[in-house]
């Protein structure tokens, strides 16, 4: 879906997982997201928020210039900055990814840290980094318009309040401590924690405005508001990150 997707552009969700989750619940609410979800009869009730993604694996990645020839297990537009600086995209299903690192497919995996942690990618990793600056992912739960009509009122109600907390109640609170413990558990095991360098992350910055330029572009081509949504979307960013 166009409009829920450019809130997966690279570097543009918020870090915190609560900022992230108050600003896609803000997006679903706006007309021209409800009109694209009313084609598919549904109607988005709150996400699934990860963490920023990060790269972990069996190669050493401190600069863009490590990127050069990598095989990254990644997924668009998310990964597109790395491709641009060399990296080879290879398309594996997320359940896939533990076995084709282990078997050599891929030489690093693009996740968040509770993911390669829960995952236990540090059985075999060597490396893994902090700070790479793509952002996370996220997934809409939804739920067919036919069904909602059905709930009686105050489940309605009930239902939006519990959207409403959702985001500083349970999506900001998910990963803490939680990521910090295995981060300490890599680094316990042997696995070197790179602190991506702010440079290097202002690099892959910069190649990621060019992608959202050309999702603009696209959306623009296909009779989309894109730089309208593009600008609303920052602007909500910016003032749920400024709270």
């Amino acid at each position: 879906m166009p409009i829920l997707n450019m809130s997966e552009l690279p570097g543009l969700p918020p870090d915190d997982t609560g900022d992230y989750s108050e600003m896609l619940i803000a997006l679903y609410q706006l007309p021209e997201t409800r009109e694209e979800m009313a084609k598919w009869n549904s109607i988005p009730l709150f996400p699934n928020c990860f963490s920023p993604y990060e790269l972990v694996g069996k190669k050493r990645v401190a600069s863009v210039d490590d990127l050069k020839g990598l095989r990254v297990r990644g997924v668009r537009p998310k990964a597109i900055p790395l491709e641009k600086f060399g990296a080879v995209l290879v398309m594996v299903p997320g359940p896939e990814a533990y076995g084709a690192l282990d078997r050599g497919m891929v030489d690093v995996v693009n996740f968040c840290v509770e993911s390669f942690g829960r995952l236990h990618f540090d059985d075999m990793a060597t490396h893994v980094t902090l700070g790479l600056g793509l952002g996370g992912l996220s997934h809409t739960v939804c739920c067919t318009k036919d069904a909602w009509d059905a709930l009686p009122a105050d489940i309605q109600e009930t239902m939006k309040q519990v959207i409403a907390d959702y985001p500083r109640k349970w999506s900001a609170t998910k990963y803490v401590g939680v990521e910090d413990a295995y981060i300490a558990r890599f680094k316990d095991g042997g696995v070197e924690v790179i602190t991506f360098p702010a440079e290097e992350r202002a690099k892959l910055e910069s190649v990621a405005d060019e992608v959202h330029e050309e999702w603009i572009t696209g959306m623009e081509e296909k009779g989309i508001p894109g730089q309208r949504l593009y600008d609303w979307l920052l602007a909500k960013k910016a003032e749920i990150e400024g709270k």
